[in-house]
């Protein structure tokens, strides 16, 4: 009977927790109205979402504030990591890796760059985390950053968002 009840619960809660997702899509290219969705991510329903021209910025209130965008010019993350400070210009300047971790991200190798560098909107010193990811044959990358020292706690939000990577053909219900 515990046991019954107890596979209840977890049944209930992955209900529960199902329909508190929404699926967002991440565009391929230099902007979301030139190009096709290619990654899809589950965020919980109360998330923000924006997309501003190669950007989608995912905001999750208390865990998680990060911005992704498509690497065109990338084959594999390894290729990726050159292009990083550029990608990510728009929110974190001068970036320089201190380290590179080899990663798994939705099954595929990924890799996580942590590094300094300064925040675009004012210049202040910071920290940045990347995730630089292949979904779908197309590269991504996935940035958190701040100020001071980086956030164990919004790197773990973010990676735990990147393991709901899908390609976009595979998350479309037929």
């Amino acid at each position: 009977m515990r046991i019954a009840s107890f596979v209840m619960l977890f049944v209930f809660a992955a209900v529960l927790a199902q329909a508190q997702e929404q699926i967002i899509d991440i565009h391929a290219g230099t902007t979301s109205t030139n190009s096709s969705p290619a990654l899809s991510l589950a965020v919980p329903k109360y998330a923000k979402v924006i997309t501003k021209d190669n950007k989608t910025i995912v905001q999750i209130p208390k865990q998680l504030i990060c911005e992704l965008w498509s690497v065109a010019d990338a084959k594999t993350p390894d290729d990726a990591i050159a292009h990083v400070p550029e990608v990510i210009k728009s929110e974190f300047t001068g970036f320089k890796a201190s380290t590179t971790n080899d990663i798994t991200i939705a099954g595929a190798p990924a890799k996580l760059l942590l590094g300094s560098g300064n925040e675009a909107d004012d210049g202040d010193d910071g920290h940045a985390d990347v995730v630089i990811f292949t979904v779908g044959g197309q590269v991504f990358a996935a940035c958190t950053h701040g100020e001071g020292a980086s956030n164990l706690n919004e790197r773990k939000a973010l990676l735990a968002l990147l393991q709901t990577a899908q390609s976009f053909k595979s998350s479309v219900k037929n």
